[in-house]
């Protein structure tokens, strides 16, 4: 449409042409599912968390349009940088990012976060990937920009990464540490990053779960109603569970995890289907192997009538 009407030399404003340049980055100038498919999309949305590759379409109609703008502004570039970046055609992002701020643009938080989140792929070992981060926060603090959850989520998925590595854990507790002094709450999100850094199988046994558990029970319990902030939170339910039982070993734990998952509104965070059974095989295991056999089959029952068919391998 955009097309014919520059063929038909029809003045498109800025506004609109802003617009269409966030939907076309975004989507990576495809179309998407439509929004009535809910089920399709339910069982399609782990395919396209994250791109494992460059997927971004060099010179198609996002290139385009971007260029298009006589002046690009913050907004432009944020638009473009954010599409390269979602699907991994990092070294141009990164080029266009410097490229913005030489030109004294000030780029919103998102950027930034979205840069902080592509660390591992061009930067090698612990120490060169912590001074990135290190870096890219001390532009935010220069330019006076704000840190948000989304900050906090994309340093501890880095650091989760770097598990390895003997200074992760501390760093980790160091960023929470300094993140709640400008406000910024954990999200669901931001614990499981947690419990997949310090919850290694090859690893020491650890009980931050309970820690977490304590801290997401006190929230809860003084009106506090969890709500989604990162596309990850959906992760954090059935990464517990499986920490209950792998790692600890603790049905108790595993009761608690399942009483806070049926609080309010928190089932929403149960992810997709796969996760939805990873969830539950991981529950019913450790409830089978704890508990007496009754009580195994009083929990199975309305589960296997609603969301959960055991499986053979369990």
């Amino acid at each position: 449409m955009y097309q014919r009407l520059e063929k038909d030399n029809v003045e498109v404003g800025d506004e609109l042409k802003q617009s269409l340049l966030e939907l076309v980055c975004y989507y990576n100038c495809e179309d998407s599912l439509p929004e009535d498919l809910l089920e399709e999309r339910w069982f399609t949305q782990s395919k396209h968390l994250v791109p494992k590759h460059n997927m971004w379409k060099d010179n198609d109609f996002a290139e385009t349009l971007f260029k298009s703008f006589p002046e690009p502004g913050a907004a432009q570039y944020a638009s473009i940088i954010q599409g390269m970046l979602k699907y991994n055609q990092v070294e141009r992002a990164l080029s266009l990012f410097e490229e913005a701020k030489g030109k004294g643009l000030t780029l919103p938080v998102f950027v930034y976060n979205l840069v902080l989140g592509k660390v591992n792929f061009v930067k090698e070992g612990f120490e060169h990937r912590m001074q990135m981060i290190i870096d890219v926060l001390t532009e935010m603090n220069v330019a006076r920009i704000s840190p948000t959850v989304d900050t906090l989520n994309e340093i501890l998925n880095q650091l989760s990464l770097m598990a390895s590595f003997r200074d992760s854990k501390k760093m980790a507790l160091k960023t929470l540490s300094e993140m709640r002094k400008f406000g910024v709450k954990p999200s669901l999100a931001s614990y499981n990053h947690l419990l997949y850094l310090f919850c290694r199988d090859r690893g020491p046994t650890s009980g931050i779960l309970y820690s977490i558990l304590d801290e997401l029970e006190s929230r809860v319990h003084s009106g506090e109603t969890i709500h989604v902030q990162d596309m990850r939170d959906n992760q954090f339910f059935s990464g517990a569970m499986e920490i209950a039982r792998r790692h600890l070993s603790d049905v108790s734990c595993a009761y608690r995890i399942d009483k806070l998952l049926h609080i309010g509104h928190n089932y929403n965070f149960i992810g997709e289907s796969t996760r939805e059974s990873a969830y539950y095989r991981n529950f019913f295991f450790l409830v089978m192997s704890r508990e007496p056999f009754e009580t195994f089959v009083e929990l199975l029952r309305p589960s296997c009538a609603q969301v959960y068919s055991p499986e053979k391998s369990s």
